[in-house]
């Protein structure tokens, strides 16, 4: 059985790293059990999205790719609103992620993240980022 999954990403400039990370994350799931609609929601991006820079093999687990522009950069969270709006009257999604492309977020914990949600199918699965703290002033020495 497929599992159709949506990945809602905003956007805003950095193509080239939507692009590898789309393409990770074909590499790591095509042939699995897991089929992915991509969602880019482009935050008043100065560049355009060009479709030729996502390279994907023939039988890739990437069944879409579909960019939600905005007008203006109207913020990260704001962005993913818009995109999770897109996105909410959808019937054939069986799971919904929300992933930053710049680094933040590695394609290869979507894995944990979809078994953790299949377990517990009525709740969020959030995943906690490594944080060293915040800077120190250096010239106060507040955080």
């Amino acid at each position: 059985m497929t599992r159709t999954i949506a990945i809602v990403i905003p956007v805003r400039d950095d193509w080239v790293s939507f692009a590898v990370f789309v393409a990770e994350i074909s590499n790591l799931f095509s042939g699995s059990e897991f089929a992915f609609r991509v969602y880019a929601v482009d935050d008043g991006s100065t560049v355009a999205f060009d479709a030729d820079a996502v390279i994907l093999p023939e039988a890739s687990c990437i069944l879409s790719i579909e960019v939600i522009g905005l007008a203006a950069n109207l913020g990260h969270q704001r962005a993913i609103a818009v995109g999770l709006c897109a996105i909410a009257e959808s019937a054939e999604i069986d799971a919904v992620l929300v992933m930053d492309s710049d680094g933040q977020d590695r394609p290869v914990d979507i894995a944990l993240l979809l078994a953790t949600s299949f377990r517990q199918p009525r709740h969020v699965v959030l995943a906690k980022r490594a944080f060293a703290g915040w800077p120190t002033c250096r010239s106060c020495g507040t955080t």
